[in-house]
């Protein structure tokens, strides 16, 4: 029986042959996607259900103002959350709803059923969707690439990777072409065994000029051989290096990039857009801080001093449009970028939106 060392598992486990990747960001975006969809699919059908109450109310001529006021509080939520999860036309179908669950008047006819149609479409979608998007389970989202022929070294920091929740991608020098599609969060490449250094080193830089790179070489080659003054924004470590030293240069590198990266505060009081938000932002570069209440807004705002801020128009206690001209009127924040989220796209949301001053 053939028995692999625990050290040979955990190296199968976090190296993985470069050619043999899918697009890994894609594929990690859209396996996050699906178990955060997995963790509110309670809450969406608990919404549903809220809408199909109130359908079911307005065809016995029986829908009472605080479950119609709930209803269109649902479909709302609905509305600006459903796209973001791959589920466009059940947006559509939300916006529609809450819509026709607008105002104080009574229902009409053609409108109830209209609104009966509209929340019967609803379900069989979700489950429809759901079914035809089956992904694979995410794996980490912060990735090493490693272009190295020593095969050994790679499976030792393969395995010290692993231990700190990161993944190996292994290449070789000359297998390097056929890795430029993928997408790393950090380089390393071990270039002393390269024929040719600098070429390496410029194709890396070109291809992924934005990713931390680490150089692995020997002391009397990197002026000689890899011109060490054109790459003195990279990081050089000398070899022999221990699979721990370089990965704890990696790791100290990834905790710089990411102190680095843009701030964005979002303020929402819907939890599954802020855990989208949550997921989808961070891999594009982003840091990400999540506040619900729009109350304690201010404090949040001076703790964080983002460098973007998006608000949800329609927030209990106090409306979007009311943050913006706050955060527009103090000298502070008069310039900082705002974006806002509304499931609202009719014109006149869209021009009290731009004419905050």
């Amino acid at each position: 029986m053939d028995i692999k060392k625990p050290s040979d598992q955990a190296a199968a486990a976090a190296s993985v042959p470069a050619h043999e990747l899918e697009d890994d960001t894609e594929v990690s975006l859209a396996a996050m996607t699906k178990q955060l969809w997995e963790q509110f699919e309670g809450t969406m059908l608990e919404r549903i259900a809220v809408l199909e109450r109130a359908a079911t109310a307005v065809l016995e001529e029986a829908l009472d103002l605080g479950l119609r006021r709930q209803a269109e509080r649902e479909a709302h939520k609905l509305a600006g959350s459903l796209g973001a999860y791959g589920y466009p036309l059940g947006t559509d179908l939300a916006r529609e709803i809450e819509q026709l669950l607008h105002g104080d008047g009574p229902v009409q006819p053609e409108q109830a059923l209209r609104l009966s149609e509209l929340v019967v479409a609803l379900r069989p979608h979700l489950d429809q969707s759901a079914a035809e998007n089956r992904l694979k389970t995410p794996g980490p989202t912060q990735r090493i690439l490693m272009i190295s022929d020593d095969a050994e070294l790679a499976k030792r920091v393969a395995v010290d990777s692993a231990a700190r929740g990161l993944q190996v991608q292994h290449t070789t020098i000359a297998g390097l072409e056929k890795s430029l599609e993928m997408r790393p969060t950090i380089i390393l490449i071990d270039v002393h065994v390269s024929l040719s250094p600098a070429r390496t080193l410029a194709t890396v830089a070109a291809r992924w000029p934005e990713v931390p790179l680490v150089v692995l070489a020997l002391q009397d080659s990197l002026a000689d051989r890899v011109g060490a003054p054109r790459w003195a924004s990279q990081t050089f470590l000398q070899k022999p290096a221990s699979s721990h030293q370089i990965v704890e240069l990696a790791t100290h590198l990834l905790q710089n990039a990411e102190t680095n990266k843009a701030k964005i505060l979002v303020v929402e009081d819907d939890p599954v857009v802020l855990d989208a938000l949550e997921v989808f932002l961070p891999p594009q570069g982003f840091t990400v801080v999540t506040h619900r209440d729009a109350l304690t807004f201010w404090e949040a705002l001076d703790k964080t001093s983002p460098d973007l801020l998006i608000l949800d128009i329609d927030m209990p206690g106090l409306r979007g449009i009311e943050l913006c001209h706050v955060v527009r009127s103090n000298p502070r924040w008069f310039a900082l970028p705002i974006l806002c989220l509304t499931a609202h796209t009719d014109s006149l949301s869209v021009h009290k939106v731009f004419a905050v001053r």
